[in-house]
């Protein structure tokens, strides 16, 4: 019912207030607790058993959420978001630098009309840095609430790549502002208010 109220609204439909934002997430806690209110605990242990629910499916193996940002496939990081993720906090290599270099100068990105896009530009750069990046307003809020998300601040070691050296607010702010203004100001007031810094800007 709220998705279909959001497709062809943009306020609240309890207070009618105009939201800053329409995404949607999965509350996985709330999705739990429910289930245990209707049938109870031993009865929520043996209905997982039986038909286990895909969003409390095995951990997503290491490497897998950064892999699919760096292939551009946002469907996937949701869908990997909806499970456990251990390395939550992974960093892009090298490696993985290039290869999303390489594809945004393949594509025409509009990135590719603001910055040369050396192979070393994200190196540093985190699963939410890439949503940021690309403006993907559901992934970023998914990662701000996945289990043991911590690296909301820029990292200062200079040997990272630009991307790596900025917070994802300040790459909203001071980037993605050039090419589409509405979406860096509604991910940039998300942002805030999941206390992402701004961080100082890189000299």
């Amino acid at each position: 019912a709220i998705t279909r109220w959001l497709a062809n609204n943009g306020t609240s439909p309890m207070t009618g207030a105009q939201l800053t934002s329409t995404v949607v997430v999965p509350n996985l806690i709330i999705a739990r607790v429910v289930r245990c209110l209707r049938v109870g605990p031993a009865e929520d242990e043996l209905s997982e058993a039986s038909s286990p629910n895909p969003q409390e499916a095995p951990p997503v193996a290491r490497g897998e959420l950064l892999a699919a940002a760096v292939r551009r496939d946002r469907g996937a990081c949701m869908e990997l978001l909806a499970r456990v993720v251990p390395d939550i906090n992974a960093t892009m290599t090298y490696e993985d630098s290039a290869a999303l270099a390489a594809s945004l100068r393949q594509t025409s990105h509009p990135s590719t009309r603001h910055w040369i896009l050396h192979d070393s530009r994200f190196v540093g750069a985190t699963v939410l840095h890439i949503a940021a990046f690309f403006a993907w307003e559901e992934v970023c809020l998914a990662v701000l609430h996945a289990p043991g998300f911590t690296a909301h601040a820029a990292a200062t070691d200079h040997r990272l790549g630009w991307v790596g050296q900025l917070t994802a607010l300040r790459l909203v702010r001071f980037w993605l502002v050039d090419w589409d203004r509405a979406a860096a100001d509604r991910l940039g007031n998300l942002l805030e208010r999941a206390g992402v810094p701004l961080g100082v800007r890189r000299r």
